[in-house]
């Protein structure tokens, strides 16, 4: 079974055995990033607004 993958990915596609796996992982690595981000940038945003919130709480006077 396994000679059969190896023959048919190096004969039909001219790729080494691990060249799909990787690729794979690859492409889930960028998707994860790209993920983990776009939940930073959201988390960020929520702890400046409220950052800025308590800030003027503190400081009534600063509402100018």
């Amino acid at each position: 079974m396994w000679l059969d993958l190896y023959n048919f990915l190096h004969e039909t596609w001219n790729m080494c055995f691990w060249t799909l796996p990787a690729l794979i992982l690859a492409v889930l690595m960028v998707i994860i990033g790209c993920v983990h981000r776009r939940n930073t940038k959201k988390r960020e945003e929520a702890y400046e607004k409220k950052l800025a919130d308590m800030i003027q709480q503190t400081n009534p006077e600063m509402n100018n």
